[in-house]
């Protein structure tokens, strides 16, 4: 799969998805595919897990302008700390613990939240992100 990815195959890793892109978890043994450097770890947060909505900050990434998608949902108690914040294209924050909302390298995108739970922009996204995608696959 890391292969496969660092090639150019497109990828959109949604909540957990997002999480295996990484090098590794506290949330278990085991590693991540480690195409993106970093750690998943607990959010700091009293309340867990965290369930709802959020607003995204700090967003870069076009694909997000084009579908309208500021608030999204979350269902989750781990979030993705990258070591390399240039591959953060938005944010958010529970509590005071500010996280990756969403990262993206190559053609590799990856979200904390559920855009498919995320109303009708959160389904623009993933509409978006698959003609992208298309777009953007390498050829055999």
């Amino acid at each position: 799969m890391h292969d496969a990815l660092d090639r150019g195959l497109p990828c959109l890793g949604i909540c957990l998805g997002m999480q295996l892109l990484f090098d590794a978890s506290d949330e278990g043994p085991g590693a991540g595919i480690g195409l993106l450097p970093g750690r998943v770890t607990r959010i700091h947060a009293a309340r867990l897990p965290h369930i709802g909505w959020n607003t995204l900050t700090d967003r870069t990434d076009p694909l997000l302008a084009d579908a309208g998608l500021l608030d999204t949902y979350y269902a989750h108690s781990y979030v993705c700390r990258p070591t390399a914040t240039d591959i953060v294209t938005a944010w958010t924050t529970i509590e005071d613990d500010a996280f990756a909302a969403v990262v993206r390298w190559r053609n590799t995108i990856g979200v904390q939240f559920h855009p498919e739970k995320s109303s009708a922009p959160g389904v623009r996204f993933v509409r978006a992100a698959c003609r992208t995608a298309l777009a953007r696959c390498p050829t055999a």
